[in-house]
């Protein structure tokens, strides 16, 4: 298959899935009961949701203590700036197709930071591969604290994980056999170099799980500011779907695919459609807003500086 035949048919699935998406987005919010919808969104605590986009920035601080972990063999870089960098790959995430934040931040790190690309594309590589470790260790005590979950749960769970380890395992043998090379692929080795250092790898794994569990702790005071009162386990699931389901292609800030993951996780804790939907374009909001508000200068920055710099290769 040649490589423009493989980049067809990645944008016709991700057309596929787009349609799909919508087409259930359309055919959920015409059975919704609206008035109910209104109502529950205008029972929302302010002060909660407040508090929940308040610590929700807490997460984009261990985002980048991540990157820090993921850069330690490749580059140090100060904390202050990787905060900067990761609040502009969000912020041009929520506002751009594609995850385009993988590029900008792609491109800070080159300009500012003479970081190659190619580290910086396994970095992002490696990046995924910690978050799916982080959501499966974060999501195992799903079947005890809930325990009438649906066996499609344990199959996510199942495939979450024999994921994760597969793309870990790859990801190892790439940056081992590539340990020694020059070029591009010795600078893919050096990005993905985290995996074979025990002090950087634990590091790595705890600042993600850290970050993914702030995020629990926001989707439960969201719950509590819908008035949505719920076994503590009810966050944890909600963040499973919704980071399945954003694995998948979706639009920007992942409009319609994060709400149809809250929603289909609420569902089965047998909360009712406008209720599910409230609490999770609130979620959404508390999510993109803040983030996107604070993260455009660092998206002017990488326009600006569009001008490519020397690399000088590491042999």
């Amino acid at each position: 298959m040649t490589p423009k035949t493989h980049a067809l048919l990645r944008r016709a699935a991700r057309v596929v899935a787009l349609l799909t998406l919508a087409l259930a987005c359309v055919l959920f919010v015409r059975r919704l009961d609206l008035a109910r919808l209104r109502a529950a969104l205008a029972l929302a605590a302010l002060p909660l949701a407040a508090l929940a986009a308040t610590v929700n920035l807490a997460q984009v601080g261990l985002r980048a203590l991540l990157l820090r972990a993921l850069l330690a063999p490749v580059q140090s870089v100060g904390l202050a700036r990787l905060f900067r960098y990761t609040l502009a790959m969000f912020a041009a995430n929520n506002l751009l197709p594609a995850r385009a934040g993988e590029l900008v931040r792609i491109e800070l790190l080159r300009v500012h930071e003479q970081v190659p690309s190619s580290s910086s594309v396994a970095v992002a590589m490696v990046e995924k591969v910690f978050d799916a470790i982080a959501i499966l260790l974060i999501a195992l005590p799903l079947p005890l604290i809930l325990p009438d979950l649906p066996r499609s749960v344990s199959v996510v769970m199942a495939l979450l994980g024999a994921g994760g380890l597969i793309a870990l395992a790859a990801a190892y043998a790439l940056a081992r056999w590539g340990e020694h090379k020059s070029g591009r692929l010795g600078q893919f080795a050096r990005g993905a170099a985290v995996l074979r250092r025990g002090h950087s790898f634990g590091a790595a794994l705890g600042w993600a799980l850290l970050s993914h569990l702030v995020d629990a702790v926001v989707i439960a005071i969201c719950l509590a500011a819908l008035d949505l009162h719920l076994p503590w386990g009810a966050s944890l699931l909600v963040l499973l779907a919704v980071t399945m389901i954003l694995a998948l292609p979706s639009g920007p800030a992942g409009v319609g695919s994060l709400e149809v993951g809250a929603v289909a996780a609420l569902r089965i804790l047998g909360v009712d459609p406008e209720r599910a939907l409230a609490f999770a374009l609130v979620y959404h909001v508390i999510q993109v807003a803040p983030v996107t508000l604070l993260g455009l200068s660092g998206i002017r920055l990488a326009t600006r500086s569009a001008a490519p710099l020397p690399q000088t290769e590491t042999k």
